[in-house]
């Protein structure tokens, strides 16, 4: 392959995974409004515990973190923000 045609396969693999996460970013509200209280905490709980047991505490935090250098970098909405009291609004 030469340069141009690496350059052009790179190009197509941003493109769909920025339009996967166009819809990653509509899907994760919208199943957030169908879900209620007690499911979503169960959720949260369940994914508190993978990160804890499995993934390592802060790995949440480094991801975000870097979804949102990228987001800055590539001049699109942030990933996340962080409320006062230290906890994510991730949309999902």
């Amino acid at each position: 392959m030469n340069p141009t045609d690496i350059l052009m396969d790179e190009h197509r693999v941003i493109e769909q995974v920025l339009n996967c996460l166009e819809k990653i970013n509509c899907l994760f509200p919208a199943a957030n409004r169908a879900m209620k209280e007690p499911d979503q905490q169960m959720l949260i709980t369940a994914c508190e515990k993978v990160e804890a047991e499995e993934l390592g505490q802060g790995t949440h935090e480094k991801y975000l973190a870097l979804a949102n250098r990228l987001a800055d970098r590539f001049g699109v909405s942030r990933a996340a923000s962080e409320t006062p009291h230290g906890e994510h609004k991730c949309g999902h």
